[in-house]
């Protein structure tokens, strides 16, 4: 069978291993994130991901939600109906702390910063605590 992995290249340990493992059992695997190609510009590097997703029986998927390039591969395995097999998808996304947030906010919430983890410092307690104001209450009146 021949596998095309696609995916972020913070996980280029982990989708390298994977191959690894797929080759062993006999498959021919192509990860072109990195595939060196000089030559090419940026059209010219879609392109060649794109026949290499061509030539794919199934595609492998490692995202870590955030990076666009994966999202215009992952555009191509759709327009080509190809098989695809989500490997790895981090779980924690920009979406999630959105809806968090505004559930916090909704809830009138108090939100904590912890300074001293990010900067490595003491601070004081509550001048680290910041309450959260919200018009929630004139809006739900108003519905």
């Amino acid at each position: 069978m021949i596998i095309t992995i696609i995916g972020s290249s913070c996980y280029r340990e982990m989708m390298e291993e994977h191959k690894k493992l797929l080759e062993n059992d006999g498959h021919t695997v192509f990860l072109p994130a990195f595939d060196s190609y000089p030559e090419l510009d940026e059209l010219g590097v879609c392109t060649y991901n794109r026949n290499i997703i061509e030539k794919a029986d199934v595609v492998h998927l490692f995202w870590d939600q955030r990076t666009t390039g994966t999202v215009f591969d992952f555009g191509m395995v759709f327009a080509l109906r190809k098989r695809f097999v989500i490997q790895y998808m981090q779980e924690k996304t920009l979406r999630g702390v959105m809806e968090k947030y505004e559930k916090s906010i909704q809830e009138g919430e108090t939100v904590y910063s912890d300074l001293e983890s990010i900067y490595g410092r003491s601070s004081n307690p509550e001048s680290l605590k910041l309450t959260v104001f919200t018009d929630y209450s004139l809006n739900k009146s108003e519905q």
